[in-house]
């Protein structure tokens, strides 16, 4: 009775497999099941091929013959686009076809004709790599037109030509070669770094080194001072507690500037600050020399005695000198200075600031005066006197009192003057007189 049971259902299983077969047949062969499509333009036995789309199901076939017939499933709206053969262009390349008689025994859709004319025969040109990381983008341009990839591979297809390609730096890593011409002639004629059967022939390396190193030479330049250098137009910088600042860059010739303005590396002076740095296979190493820069500051007196010792303290350290000039160097920056107290002189400016700002600033001149001499207690309530300062008698005899003193005190020396000639002649007159008698 299994047995039996067993064979029943195989049986009733061929019977339903040969069903859904002649079905699928009668599908696929009944005019209303089909959508059908002629083209012309094509040589005989080219493969050509339609593309139907409903939702997200896809439908393609293809011909060697002027006719395709494409199976649908149902009545419906499908879109269909054209794949051309290599060499040619369908016309129309792609549109919409509507099935209303699926699976009608005598009913047809209507046929669709695509129209082939020659193009210029493509082939595929492939640059490939193999040693960026996963996922990195990299691109290639190509007469002009670029395309990009985050695989190894960048394809393009292009018809038989010369072509110029270039391939940009990806980060600090370049490629080898990153540009040059190819030119392609069928399948022939490639160069073997294109042809994609051969991998990882454009190699991407990571940049040469670059390194400026600071040099003192017979100085010291403390740590942390800031300094840097533009090279091919980027900057970097250090903190002064490195010796060097690096690039990484391809093989070329590229133009640096050491930065030695306001703030960077104040007072010192980088040689040489420019120049030019040759990349050619291997690191490059450039010494920058740094030298301290000092500027004047210059103090000078007028109004002591010539060859006084005079005495000015700048920044707590004091300067002698008895030639009525100070010069002493320093950074830039800013210098507080006093001047030494002179018996019976005044001082002005006494006390003040001078700045050095990457220049040197204009001297500082001291003027020097006599001051009020007191004699006695001289506390202003009686006791002493006071000797009038050589610049008020100076204002005095400049004044209109003082020149009438002046004229009163030369018309009395005149008047003294005559008096003593008068007297002197007197005198001999008597004296002669007594020698006479």
């Amino acid at each position: 009775m299994l047995a039996l049971v067993l064979v029943l259902t195989m049986v009733i299983g061929s019977v339903a497999m040969i069903t859904a077969t002649t079905n699928n047949a009668y599908a696929t062969t009944t005019p209303g099941s089909i959508v059908p499509f002629d083209e012309t333009g094509l040589p005989t036995g080219t493969s050509w091929s339609v593309e139907l789309q409903s939702g997200t199901t896809f439908i393609e076939n293809s011909s060697t013959t002027t006719s395709l017939n494409v199976p649908v499933t149902a009545n419906g709206s499908y879109s269909y686009t054209v794949v051309n053969p290599n060499g040619y262009s369908g016309s129309p390349s792609s549109g919409t076809v509507s099935v209303t008689h699926y699976n009608v025994a005598g009913a047809t859709n209507p046929t669709y004709t695509i129209t082939f004319t020659p193009t210029a025969k493509t082939y595929e040109v492939t640059f490939v790599t193999g040693n960026l990381t996963a996922g990195q983008v990299w691109s290639v341009t190509v007469n002009g037109v670029a395309a990009s990839s985050n695989t190894n591979t960048v394809a393009f297809y292009l018809a038989n030509g010369t072509y110029s390609f270039s391939i940009p730096d990806v980060g600090h890593w370049y490629a080898t070669p990153f540009k040059g011409t190819f030119t392609v002639s069928g399948n022939t004629n490639l160069p073997k770094w294109m042809n994609g059967v051969l991998q990882n022939n454009i190699t991407f390396s990571y940049g040469y080194v670059v390194s400026f190193e600071s040099s003192l030479g017979t100085h010291v330049k403390p740590l942390y001072v800031p300094w840097s250098v533009t090279f091919h137009g980027v900057t970097n910088s250090t903190t002064g507690s490195s010796a060097y600042v690096n690039f990484t860059i391809k093989n070329g010739s590229y133009s640096y500037f050491c930065n030695n303005t306001t703030n960077i590396a104040p007072d010192w002076t980088a040689s040489p600050s420019t120049g030019t740095i040759t990349v050619s296979g291997a690191a490059v190493a450039q010494t920058i020399t740094f030298t301290p820069v000092f500027y004047k500051i210059i103090f000078f007196e007028t109004g002591l005695p010539s060859g006084t010792a005079w005495l000015i303290t700048i920044n707590g350290a004091p300067y002698m000198t008895t030639n009525g000039t100070v010069i002493l160097t320093g950074h830039n920056g800013s210098y507080s200075y006093s001047v030494g107290l002179m018996p019976g002189y005044t001082a002005s400016p006494a006390t003040g600031t001078i700045t050095l700002g990457y220049s040197t600033p204009a001297p500082v001149h001291i003027v020097y005066s006599t001051s009020t001499v007191r004699s006695g207690s001289g506390n202003g309530t009686g006791g002493g006197f006071s000797l009038p300062s050589m610049s008020s008698i100076t204002s005095f005899f400049h004044s209109g009192p003082g020149l009438i003193t002046i004229a009163v005190i030369v018309i009395v020396l005149i008047g003294l003057v005559v008096v003593a000639e008068t007297r002197g002649h007197e005198s001999k007159g008597n004296h002669s007189k007594r020698k006479t008698a």
